[in-house]
């Protein structure tokens, strides 16, 4: 299951003719399948009225899947063996000048 999101957009449309001037956005936030809220009360009423059966049928996983988003949990664990990888090359390729 994954996890839910809400997006907390307080000064969103304060900001947003800077951001599209400035660097763009990755998508449109009207494309996005998740709750955008203003301000802390829309915040509480989004938590309180929340349905995982309801969220799930807003295509969040055909945007996430078009986004290339691979979410399994696994992530952390990827990220260190990549890094010891790297360490191990590194050392072996030390080893190997020393030896020659």
């Amino acid at each position: 299951m994954r996890r839910c999101t809400i997006i907390k957009a307080m000064r969103f449309h304060q900001h947003v003719s800077c951001i599209l001037r400035t660097r763009g956005l990755y998508c449109q936030f009207t494309s996005i399948p998740f709750p955008i809220i203003r301000n802390n009360d829309e915040m509480v009423k989004n938590i309180e009225s929340f349905s995982y059966e309801e969220y799930n049928k807003t295509n969040v996983m055909t945007f996430l899947n078009a986004k290339g988003c691979i979410e399994d949990g696994h992530a952390s664990e990827r990220v260190v063996d990549l890094i010891r990888s790297v360490i191990d090359n590194v050392q072996q390729k030390k080893q190997e000048e020393i030896t020659i």
